[in-house]
């Protein structure tokens, strides 16, 4: 079901076609600048128009009995589905087939698995460090060629720390890739296996997470700069040359692709 919203009743919309046209009102039609002014209003109003007609859509939720405002569209060749809600700061999602994904939680250290709009788990909880732009945060799936069940990996990208990091110490703190053996017929993650140890210093920002396989089954990890919260300058410990500081420290693993 899609219900087609006039752009006009859109109070955003409404307030911007008011300035518009208050600002050609306001204008001398006597002098060029003034007529360009009022066809490049008239410009903007049809981009404005063009845009919001039929961006917002009634959608029904899938294997729910409720339909909720959807998110804006512009190409009414395309149409908007929900297939879950109510997820706790979900970062990332991979597919393990056809509408059946895992999604991760930053903060809960929580992942689910989304199997035809129905969510099962958590699968695992992770005791991740949530400050910040710390967390749960990256993921990648390793299927085995021959479709064994008992094959498939999954690797995950994490904050973890050794102590609370209610208080900032960093240096209890480091970000990490493992990998999980996914068993399918209970739905669980098992076997952990550490695969990198990266810093988080100074942190807790900028700390990347995605990974990434490529057809040779080698794995990519992003790792960010590992920023504080409010930026500080001048950081010489911790400017490395892959951060592109010539007389920076030789590179450690943060601020690059691995």
């Amino acid at each position: 079901m899609e219900r087609m919203i006039c752009p006009i009743t859109n109070p955003t919309n409404v307030f911007l076609l008011a300035r518009s046209l208050n600002s050609v009102i306001l204008y001398n039609f006597k002098n060029t600048s003034s007529i360009f002014i009022f066809f490049l209003s008239l410009i903007s109003l049809y981009y404005l128009f063009s845009l919001s007609f039929g961006s917002e859509y009634t959608i029904n939720a899938q294997n729910q009995n409720q339909t909720i405002v959807g998110p804006s569209l512009t190409d009414q060749n395309l149409r908007v589905e929900l297939v879950a809600r109510d997820f706790d700061f979900p970062t990332s999602i991979e597919f393990l087939g056809k509408d059946d994904f895992l999604l991760l939680e930053k903060n809960t250290g929580d992942i689910y698995r989304i199997l035809k709009g129905n969510v099962t788990g958590p699968l695992i909880h992770i005791h991740v460090s949530q400050k910040d732009e710390r967390g749960l945060l990256g993921i990648a799936i390793l299927e085995n060629d021959n479709l064994k069940k008992d094959k498939t990996f999954v690797f995950l990208y994490y904050t973890l720390c050794t102590k609370d990091d209610s208080k900032y110490n960093s240096r209890d703190c480091g970000n990490y890739v493992y990998r999980y053996r996914f068993e399918t017929e209970n739905n669980t993650l098992t076997d952990p296996k550490s695969i990198l140890s990266l810093p988080a210093l100074p942190g807790p920002s900028h700390n990347g997470g995605v990974l990434e396989l490529d057809k040779h089954k080698n794995l990519y990890v992003t790792v960010g700069d590992l920023q504080p919260t409010k930026f500080i300058q001048n950081q010489s410990v911790f400017n490395t040359k892959s951060q592109n500081y010539i007389n920076g420290t030789a590179p450690d693993g943060r601020a690059g692709n691995l």
